[in-house]
Formats: C-alpha cells, structure tokens, sequence
C-alpha cells in the first residue's frame, strides 16, 4: 500500500535518485536544502512498502506567492508512475490554491525528454531555456505554472 507523509530531509537521502548527476546530487542533498525544505511543511513523500518511491517539495522565494518546486524521484516510480502523476499534481494544485501562490517555477534539464514532458502534464508551461545553467554546462528549461486570476 502506498501512502503519503509530509516531507522529512532523510527522505532525499534515502533513496537512489534517478537521472541525477553527481553534482546536481550534491545540491540536491546538501542538508540546509533539504532542512529548509522539511522546516517549511509544505513537502510530501510516497512510500510503499517503507521504501520512498519519490519526494515533491517546494522553497519559497523572498516574495510572496512565488516557490520554487522540485521532485525527487526513484527510479522505483515506474511501477507507480500514473499514481505518482495523480497524487503529485493533486498536491500542486491544492498547495497553490490553499497557499496562494500565484507562480510556482521548477527547472529541468533541456536534454531530458521524459522529465519535461512529466512537467507538461502537471500543468508547468515553458517559460525560457536557461543556457549553461548546469555543473557541465548543461541548458536546462525553467518551466512555471501561473495562476493570476482564481486565487
């Protein structure tokens, strides 16, 4: 059975991150991240059978309204991938109606089909490519998800 827990920092530690490099690893697992992001409550994680099948967690930004999102996924998910997509984008939504946060903004590598498109259908639009934004020079894609007029 799966359920879903608020966020813990552990939780990205406990589990094999799929398509990650090492120095994206190392940013997303650095603890004053993953503290930051446990403290602010807003986090959830999947486990099935005591093992973490992936984590979504939002930071907010300086200002009001605005967050940044990220998943942490398994590579276990592929088993669960249409409940992950359901639980996940039923998640976003309810945060960002109760919470009112008119932006909520993530970026995923340009190269990575599958992870942009998983982003598409949780209702993120592309807004720019990011040139050279990763470790190895990588372009990423900032994708965000607007909600202006029924907060």
């Amino acid at each position: 059975m799966i359920e879903v827990i608020p966020f813990r920092a552990e939780h990205a530690l406990d589990i094999e991150i799929r398509d990650i490099s090492q120095e994206v690893g190392r940013y997303v697992r650095s603890e004053p991240h993953l503290k930051a992001m446990e403290q602010n409550g807003f986090g959830r994680t999947a486990v099935e059978e005591g093992k973490i099948l992936g984590s979504l967690v939002f930071a907010p930004m300086p200002w009001p309204g605005v967050v940044e999102a990220g998943l942490i996924l398994s590579p276990d998910i592929e088993r669960r991938k249409l409940w992950l997509h359901r639980i996940f984008k039923q998640s976003i939504d309810s945060f960002q109606r109760i919470h009112k946060w008119h932006r909520i903004q993530c970026i995923a590598n340009a190269a990575s089909d599958r992870n942009n498109a998983w982003l598409g259908a949780l209702g993120f639009q592309p807004e720019s490519v990011l040139e050279a934004l990763g470790p190895k020079m990588e372009d990423y894609i900032m994708w965000v998800r607007i909600r202006k007029n029924d907060l």
